[in-house]
Parts: C-alpha cells; sequence; structure tokens
C-alpha cells in the first residue's frame, strides 16, 4: 500500500505519485490514467474502461474462424489533452453495426470487403502466422495513387517567369518608395 497525500494547488487538488506508484501502475509521465468507480470504491488505472470493452468484443469476434481488422481513425474524441466529445468525428458506431451484421448473419455479411477498405476480413490463420501481430498495415493492401507532373523543363520556365515578374514588382516598389 502506498499512501498518497492531496495537496492544494490554486482551486484544484493534487496528487503526487511516486515513482514506485507509477511502477504499480505501468504507467510514465505523460500518461493519461483513468478513475474508475467500482463496487469496492474506485480503481485507478492506465487503461480506458471503452477500450477494454472495445477489446472484450474484439476477443468474442476473435473467437471465429475469421478476425475482423479495423483502422479506428477516430474515437469520437479530440485528440488533445482534453479529449472532449466529438461525435460526428467516430469511427465507433459504424464499427458496431458492421460488429452486429457480423453475429445476426455471420461472415458472409463482410466476406466480400477488399483489403483497401476501412475494415475487412483476415483468416485467423492468417494472423496465427503473423504470431498474432494485430497491426492493420501487415495485411490491408494500399493502392499506390500515381502522380502526374509536368516536365522539369516546363517548371523551371514558369518559375523564371515568376521571378521575372518579382524583380519587375520589387522595381516598381523601389521607384514608388524613392
Amino acid at each position: 500500500m502506498i499512501a498518497l497525500e492531496i495537496k492544494t494547488i490554486g482551486n484544484a487538488a493534487t496528487v503526487t505519485l511516486p515513482p514506485q506508484a507509477l511502477a504499480l501502475l505501468n504507467a510514465k509521465v505523460g500518461d493519461t490514467l483513468y478513475l474508475i468507480a467500482v463496487p469496492e470504491g474506485v480503481l485507478l488505472s492506465p487503461y480506458s474502461p471503452e477500450l477494454t470493452r472495445q477489446m472484450r468484443a474484439a476477443e468474442e469476434i476473435m473467437r471465429e474462424d475469421k478476425d475482423v481488422l479495423r483502422d479506428i481513425c477516430a474515437d469520437g474524441f479530440s485528440l488533445d489533452d482534453k479529449r472532449k466529445p466529438q461525435p460526428d468525428k467516430s469511427d465507433l458506431p459504424d464499427i458496431l453495426t458492421r460488429w452486429r451484421a457480423l453475429r445476426a448473419q455471420g461472415h458472409d455479411a463482410e466476406a466480400e470487403r477488399k483489403r483497401t477498405e476501412q475494415s475487412f476480413l483476415v483468416p485467423k490463420a492468417e494472423i496465427a502466422g503473423n504470431d498474432y501481430d494485430l497491426s492493420i498495415n501487415r495485411y490491408e493492401e494500399v493502392e499506390d495513387e500515381t502522380m502526374e507532373y509536368d516536365p522539369p523543363a516546363l517548371i523551371l520556365e514558369r518559375l523564371a517567369r515568376l521571378e521575372e515578374e518579382l524583380a519587375e514588382e520589387r522595381k516598381e516598389l523601389a521607384e514608388m518608395l524613392q
């Protein structure tokens, strides 16, 4: 047991966590900790209860022959330290809809999705073959976009014209200032 003293700084109350408390929490300075109400009182944890709930749902899916991988771009919260709710920027409703479709209709509901889409199915054997690495970039296919550029000679010609215009305008400005 580690005793923590509550101190006042301005209008806020603070608790300083000694190094051994950080070690027990597997946390470091700059990490976010969650204070969670549990039947026994409160729990201080570096793990998000929402993420834990999502991982439990993923574990249920993992029990099947195929696994779903999803590139979560936004969880409905801002990326700054305030983590303000932004429900219009969340991939979670779509994830829940797709998961429910999988549960109701089986894997046929997602089987046709390509690996270039935001979510897709991956055979469990393939994941096992990758030492259960669930990094989406290990399984997704990236479509390369071909960029067309003007020939270098044309770009240099445009640049020379711009430099000439700039020199003329600089000369006009200098004459106006004299």
